[in-house]
């Protein structure tokens, strides 16, 4: 069953706020994406620094993770600088939602062993060296890459759904291989995705995507 990812702006919410957690909680979404971002060497919820942290103060990565803490929800920690992945993974272990929370973004893992996170690689990593659009030779390296990897935490890829020829995820799909597309947001998309059970997807319009995976219209779209 594809887990809806609700990404951080969701159903016209304001991106990275804890209203728009607390929504997210309440409308039963699998999880929440939220960016991480450092301002004056703090963790904070914001995709990029803005002005308006001069005279309001963004949220903070704890105050959010204390928000969801035991809510029943998974956290998708998207990191915009590899070296607030340590800080961040220190910060879930805090509190407690290690098996809750994965990361993607810009991260640096280790592939020879665990790290102290688990994570979606996103595919424009620069250890993957891949092009624009990944195509089936590229998801047969992709894949080989996954399984030889030693890092028990690498769990899959995470995808901008443009950028993945088809043949491409019929072979994850018929592969196993966990992957993650984001941001899907078209109508006339997400049920197609969500019929062909691929491990997650990420939106801004969770609402009508979770209505469509729990409905009784599953399946019913063409491949």
């Amino acid at each position: 069953m594809t887990r809806i990812c609700a990404h951080a702006g969701f159903d016209q919410t304001i991106p990275n706020s804890l209203e728009s957690l607390e929504l997210a909680v309440l409308r039963g979404y699998d999880s929440v994406e939220f960016d991480i971002n450092r301002y004056r060497e703090k963790l904070i919820l914001a995709h990029d620094i803005e002005e308006r942290f001069e005279t309001e103060a963004p949220p903070l990565l704890a105050d959010g993770l204390a928000l969801l803490k035991n809510r029943g929800i998974a956290v998708n920690c998207d990191i915009k600088d590899p070296s607030m992945a340590l800080e961040t993974s220190a910060l879930v272990k805090q509190f407690g939602m290690e098996e809750a929370a994965f990361f993607t973004g810009e991260i640096t893992p280790e592939f020879k062993k665990p790290t102290d996170y688990k994570f979606f690689l996103n595919a424009d990593n620069p250890c993957l060296d891949l092009p624009a659009r990944v195509s089936l030779a590229e998801a047969k390296k992709l894949a080989a890459f996954f399984r030889k990897s030693k890092n028990s935490n690498f769990l899959g890829y995470n995808f901008d759904y443009l950028a993945l020829e088809t043949e491409a995820m019929e072979f994850f799909l018929k592969e196993n291989i966990p992957f993650i597309l984001w941001t899907v947001d078209d109508e006339t998309l997400i049920p197609a995705y969500i019929d062909k059970n691929i491990w997650g997807l990420t939106t801004n319009n969770a609402r009508f995507a979770l209505a469509y995976r729990n409905s009784g219209d599953r399946g019913k779209t063409q491949a």
